[in-house]
């Protein structure tokens, strides 16, 4: 009994340190909200010949997290027309083990937005891969100014039900 006490006390007392959190991931400014269009063109870092090209309709609101990739993120606005945002994500499938880092910077001109991101992948010796690097430079036009709330618009015309079925 006189164990379970000491647990329970232990317990206790450890509500009483902070616990260290996430840090918050870089959030778009303001002036960035709207839905876009862009054009996408990857490639390997080395100055490759171009992997893919891609066009896509997107929303940004402000506020909302500027990369998505998990990891640890940081930078953000550096003024009302520059982001630079930082990540490194290290996964690991059974012994091998990579990192996984990208870096984002990204302008905005009027209502024309210019960027690239680099993704460079490191892999331990176990893995028996050759790290890579690829280059997403990216070109977007302001389409329509997003009204509050900032809500994603759908990027094709299918359903809900559609779209879910594909997956």
């Amino acid at each position: 009994m006189k164990t379970l006490k000491s647990l329970i006390l232990l317990l206790s007392l450890s509500f009483l340190w902070p616990v260290p959190s996430r840090a918050q991931d870089p959030v778009w400014p303001s002036n960035w909200q709207g839905i876009w269009d862009f054009d996408h063109s990857k490639k390997i870092c080395d100055g490759g010949a171009i992997l893919e090209h891609w066009s896509e309709r997107d929303t940004i609101c402000a506020g909302t997290p500027i990369l998505e990739l998990g990891g640890d993120c940081s930078g953000g606005a550096l003024s009302d027309v520059t982001v630079h945002v930082v990540c490194t994500e290290p996964l690991a499938y059974f012994d091998c083990l990579w990192t996984v880092d990208t870096e984002m910077y990204a302008t905005i001109t009027g209502t024309s937005i210019h960027g690239t991101i680099e993704t460079n992948t490191t892999y331990s010796i176990l893995c028996g891969l050759p790290d890579t690097c690829t280059l997403d430079e990216f070109w977007g036009n302001l389409v329509s100014p997003t009204p509050e709330p900032c809500l994603p618009v759908p990027v094709t015309d299918a359903s809900w039900g559609t779209l879910k079925a594909s997956y």
